[in-house]
């Protein structure tokens, strides 16, 4: 999404399911509730769980700096699924917040 230079506050989550075992999703979104029930109507076993969020007041920018990041410490990517363990991912996470303070 292209929201020129404006910051935008939401949500950078990561999601999980089963049926892509050792694979996390990594996203953005206004309203995390409704996004997990998004990604549930598309799943029969209703098995997405929200494994970790983050409210950030630059959500989009962040999200492309955790993306470029998961490039370095996935083992593979399918899309916006990343094979990777979920501490590391967090601590990616929770990196962007630290790294809008500091700029």
């Amino acid at each position: 999404m292209n929201n020129g230079n404006k910051k935008i506050k939401g949500y950078i989550y990561i999601i999980s399911n089963p049926a892509h075992p050792g694979f996390l999703k990594i996203g953005v979104t206004q309203d995390i509730e409704s996004r997990l029930h998004v990604y549930q109507t598309s799943d029969p076993k209703r098995k997405y769980k929200v494994e970790y969020y983050i409210l950030h007041p630059d959500c989009y920018r962040a999200e492309k700096e955790i993306k470029e990041m998961m490039r370095y410490f996935a083992l593979s990517q399918r899309n916006e699924w990343y094979e990777v363990d979920l501490g590391i991912a967090k601590v990616r996470l929770d990196e962007t917040l630290e790294n809008i303070k500091i700029s």
